[in-house]
């Protein structure tokens, strides 16, 4: 059932993003060819009430008016709008929490990004601050003294635009919820109310301020070439959109640095040329070879940089460790934290002898996860780059964390949720690991392990793991600035 409401899902998708190409709320809204799917309800049809569904619309868009109206976040780096007309190399990023509180500027996605340097021109890099209301002090001194030109983007438009969008949203939404109620299919009258709510939903609004503020910037540069993460998100197809419709002749370097997902529709599903990258870089030879055969790439539009994510472990990784912590590894979206925070608290209240420890996503607020976890002094959460030294199994679903966790020797086990759908970022390497759906059948495991048992089988995992990030190629990346 699931596969059969999924082949209807990118069906519709394409044909509402065909038909609507030079619509922004369209191509910018997440509803739409998901970055993924994480269960089948996201695609699974249902009966909407049409007031709920009415009430629903009149919340989101009272509180896109309290969060989209207050004042524009400030930036330092405003003068690096200046003097860019010469700039040919354009970098986007995320600029995470860490990012913003580390002593030492490491981009998430290209490294030392600051100090690369093609010798012949400056380049330019904008960032897209995640959860970050003021940017440190330490960083705006980092940012200001950096040889490149650096411009952190606001996440919003100017106040009448922000209006009119809002405006425009709401009406949207309002004329697609009016036209399901002519639907005779259920699947089609729930695709539309939930295509509605994604339409005048915060995430439209901001991506298509994002990509704005973005192109702005753009027009007043050269450029030549673009450099962005490329992970199925909606917000990278509408960039894409408008600098081909700038200008078509910019080449765009779309960055795989997420990790491979079974049901990854945004970046497996080819929709149009023009809002796909002409190029595509990978993190390691695993992800390059297996994106290059299942998108049919050519290999001259194909490149392996390796990954900042990339970790060189030294040590005895089939050591079973003499510890009790049990790691969990959380992600960024609410929905899965709050599974894995469930899964971990019900772990810990069944076994006193048990540490559970959350390792935090990057962009997740640390101070919000620690009020759920008051309560239970044999849980913690850490953001500590070491602690799978100190832990034997880790339990994850979509996190690709657990790549780093195999090499230090950690045996991964797969929480399924009792669901039929697998998110696990390994799944497409290897279909069955330790899976388990509920706390017995984790404790089972646990109590039971002999890692001698299974040293084959981990040994296996940990050689083929090791070429899904590889070392970051800086040589690599500029000799693609430069050709």
């Amino acid at each position: 059932m699931f596969e059969a409401n999924l082949s209807k899902y990118k069906k519709k998708s394409k044909h509402i993003i065909l038909n609507n190409l030079n619509n922004d709320f369209i191509i910018g809204n997440s509803f739409l060819f998901k970055s993924k799917i994480r269960n089948s309800k996201e695609v699974s049809p249902k009966k909407i009430n049409l007031i709920s569904i009415l009430i629903n619309l009149i919340f989101i868009s009272v509180a896109n008016i309290y969060k989209r109206l207050k004042p524009k976040d400030k930036y330092s780096n405003i003068n690096n709008y200046k003097n860019i007309n010469n700039i040919s190399t354009i970098f986007v990023s995320h600029l995470s929490l860490n990012n913003n509180q580390s002593e030492f500027f490491d981009d998430n996605y290209f490294g030392k990004i600051i100090d690369i340097n093609n010798e012949k021109a400056k380049k330019l890099i904008i960032y897209i601050p995640h959860n970050i209301k003021k940017i440190s002090n330490n960083l705006k001194k980092k940012l200001d003294k950096n040889k490149n030109l650096v411009i952190i983007i606001p996440r919003k438009e100017n106040y009448n635009k922000e209006i009119y969008k809002i405006i425009i949203t709401f009406i949207r939404s309002i004329k697609v919820i009016f036209k399901s109620i002519f639907k005779n299919n259920l699947y089609d009258k729930w695709f539309d109310k939930k295509l509605a709510i994604s339409i005048s939903s915060e995430t439209t609004l901001q991506n298509i301020a994002d990509v704005q503020n973005i192109i702005e910037i753009v027009k007043k540069t050269n450029c030549k070439k673009i450099f962005f993460p490329f992970e199925g998100f909606a917000w990278e197809r509408l960039l894409l959109k408008k600098i081909n419709s700038l200008n078509s002749s910019i080449n765009t370097y779309g960055y795989i640095n997420s990790g491979i997902f079974k049901y990854q529709i945004g970046i497996y599903e080819r929709i149009k040329k023009n809002i796909y990258p002409k190029y595509f870089l990978t993190s390691g030879s695993l992800i390059n070879n297996y994106l290059s055969k299942r998108l049919e790439i050519d290999n001259n539009y194909i490149y392996n940089i390796g990954s900042n994510r990339y970790k060189k472990v030294n040590g005895n990784y089939c050591k079973l460790k003499k510890s009790n912590n049990i790691l969990i590894l959380l992600e960024a979206l609410n929905e899965e934290i709050n599974i894995l925070i469930n899964f971990g608290i019900v772990l810990a209240k069944s076994n006193n002898n048990l540490k559970v420890i959350f390792k935090i996503h990057p962009l997740s607020n640390s101070k919000l996860l620690k009020s759920k976890i008051n309560d239970y002094s044999n849980i913690d959460i850490t953001n500590n780059p070491n602690i799978y030294k100190y832990s034997n199994f880790v339990i994850f679903r979509g996190s690709t964390s657990i790549i780093e966790a195999i090499q230090y020797g950690c045996v991964p086990i797969y929480y399924n949720n009792e669901s039929e759908l697998n998110v696990s970022p390994i799944s497409l390497i290897f279909s069955k690991l330790f899976n388990v759906g509920n706390s017995d059948e984790f404790n089972k495991i646990f109590i039971n392990f002999d890692k001698n048992k299974y040293n084959k089988k981990l040994s296996i995992i940990y050689n083929k793991v090791k070429y899904y990030y590889e070392p970051l190629k800086i040589n690599k990346i500029k000799k693609i600035m430069n050709d």
